[in-house]
């Protein structure tokens, strides 16, 4: 599970479990819950606000998103053999006031 974050110019991949915390329940059924910790220095401290997304996508080099939360229209394939292999950008996150 990766971490990806923008730092103004690019985005930057982390290996969560690497800096911060994730677990999860399900298996051939799905995933039933996910759980995620993130310290505040990975983010640069504490923000006011974050925007977050979340995707599925293949194990794959190349493989592109199937689904995101919350839905984002770029991952709405016209043609079902698009699924895997065309490219998405995502821009609709969830904004989150940090209290």
């Amino acid at each position: 599970m990766q971490l990806v974050l923008w730092n103004g110019t690019g985005w930057q991949y982390y290996n969560l479990q690497d800096i911060g915390f994730a677990a999860w329940t399900g298996s051939t059924n799905g995933l039933q819950t996910l759980e995620v910790a993130i310290p505040w220095d990975v983010l640069g401290g504490k923000p006011a606000k974050i925007g977050i997304v979340a995707w599925i996508t293949g194990a794959n080099a190349g493989d592109s998103a199937v689904e995101t939360l919350p839905d984002d229209p770029s991952v709405h394939d016209l043609d079902p053999g698009q699924e895997w292999t065309d490219a998405d950008t995502i821009s609709t996150f969830a904004e989150v006031t940090i209290g």
